[in-house]
């Protein structure tokens, strides 16, 4: 997740996704392991072991395939580079054409990332991200992940763009819950293309019949149900514990306030016999609670 303090408060960006995608149809940047992050690169920051610690995985090689997935990804996806010539500096000035033609590269696998990085001196740093939580899709889902998820401040002398070539949109959305829903559910907004009830692979059970989400059915809200369908429930859960820091160095600093999350199925009579989801959580015992 990419956040940033501007003048009308705290923010993230978001971009439209796959329909299929299962971290929903609107979701901040993200990219799958792949084999290339297994290649060699300097690093600054916490070793591979450390992140693991961090992250809660005895996987050290997982845990650092996470990083390097997330540091490629958001290059790839908003043009934000977390890389420097050493532990205390980070490139700026990502508007070139240059630049363009790297992420085009990366992203069609004529080049590779590592290489690209260690051809201009650079190491990444790692040490600007910073782990939130990784969750876990529903045991029922035909696609089945489980995600890392990292959020960093959006660097001095960087800017988001989209990727190169491509048609979606992306757009700073506010962390606070009831404005983030108003932007989405605006009619010139960035949900107005996406299909009420197809947007977030979640929102369909196991038979294939419609399924509610539960934050949809708990809220009155006028705009609450196209805030939910499109924006999974882990990402309005991190978003959510985004907007409860006091500001975004506040967050950045803070430790962990959940380290891993599962979707459950459950169901309820209400009426009738009705199916929704609900985001689990795992905290420290004096802190446990479902979101």
């Amino acid at each position: 997740m990419v956040l940033d303090q501007q003048s009308h408060g705290l923010v993230t960006w978001l971009t439209q996704r796959q329909p299929d995608s299962p971290l929903g149809s609107i979701a901040p940047p993200s990219a799958l392991v792949e084999p290339v992050d297994d290649d060699n690169v300097r690093w600054f920051g916490p070793s591979a072991r450390e992140w693991a610690a961090r992250i809660g995985t005895d996987d050290v090689a997982g845990a650092r395939r996470s990083v390097m997935a997330a540091v490629r990804g958001l290059f790839l996806e908003t043009g934000i580079l977390l890389a420097g010539v050493s532990d205390v500096d980070i490139v700026d000035s990502l508007g070139s054409a240059e630049w363009t033609t790297a992420r085009s590269e990366i992203q069609a696998d004529s080049t590779r990332f590592s290489q690209w990085i260690e051809h201009r001196g650079w190491g990444l740093r790692t040490d600007l991200l910073r782990f939130v939580c990784r969750w876990e899709s529903a045991d029922y889902a035909l696609r089945r992940v489980e995600s890392t998820v990292f959020a960093i401040a959006l660097p001095v002398g960087q800017e988001v763009s989209l990727p190169p070539g491509g048609d979606g949109w992306g757009a700073w959305v506010s962390v606070d819950r009831d404005e983030a829903a108003k932007q989405i559910a605006d009619p010139d907004g960035p949900a107005s293309s996406i299909e009420p009830g197809a947007a977030w692979p979640g929102n369909a059970d196991p038979s294939g019949a419609a399924m509610e989400n539960t934050a949809a059915k708990s809220s009155a809200a006028k705009n609450a149900a196209p805030w939910s369908e499109a924006v999974a429930p882990p990402i309005q859960a991190v978003m959510e514990e985004v907007n409860h820091a006091r500001g975004l160095v506040a967050f950045m600093s803070q430790p962990r306030a959940w380290s891993h999350g599962r979707m459950e199925l459950i169901h309820r009579m209400v009426g009738g016999f009705e199916w929704g989801l609900k985001l689990v959580t795992d905290h420290p015992p004096e802190q446990r609670r479902d979101t």
